[in-house]
């Protein structure tokens, strides 16, 4: 590594090098996101996973984690990044319990309201119910829906 700060990119996950657990023996979390530049010319802000505040820290005190270990580039682990990924999960998850399943589409509005329809009136029998849960019209002019099937509960 140079000496250079900036080889920390934001968004670039890290943990603490041997150096920072060293000096901080009670840190519990010891791998987090930069997500800036500290007061100083030798230090970056870090958000340690599980915590809501970043911390500045010198950048002796952290190493990036390598590409390899990480599972993709550092510049696209932002916590954003993150946030919607575990967001799918859930919504994944949700569906696996509830037995239903949800298709987004994004089309212009005159297809958007074609595959509304062609959708409702495709599963308009059986043990399903099928409906718009979300509809809204994108900056750019489309539409945005999701279509949610879910089981009719048996009485």
């Amino acid at each position: 590594m140079t000496d250079d700060i900036f080889d920390f990119a934001i968004g670039a996950r890290c943990r603490l090098a041997w150096l920072g657990i060293e000096r901080n023996p009670r840190a519990k979390m010891t791998t987090g996101t930069i997500v800036g530049k500290g007061r100083s010319a030798n230090s970056v802000r870090v958000l340690f996973d599980g915590y809501t505040t970043p911390v500045s820290l010198h950048r002796k005190y952290i190493e990036l984690i390598s590409d390899a270990i990480d599972g993709g580039p550092p510049a696209l682990k932002r916590p954003r990044d993150v946030a919607d990924r575990s967001l799918d999960l859930r919504e994944i998850r949700k569906l696996k319990d509830e037995g239903g399943f949800r298709q987004t589409f994004t089309l212009p509005l005159h297809a958007a309201r074609l595959k509304a329809r062609q959708i409702l009136d495709e599963y308009a029998q059986g043990d399903y119910a099928t409906i718009v849960e979300r509809w809204c019209q994108l900056p750019d002019g489309q539409i945005e829906f999701t279509m949610r099937r879910l089981p009719i509960p048996k009485s």
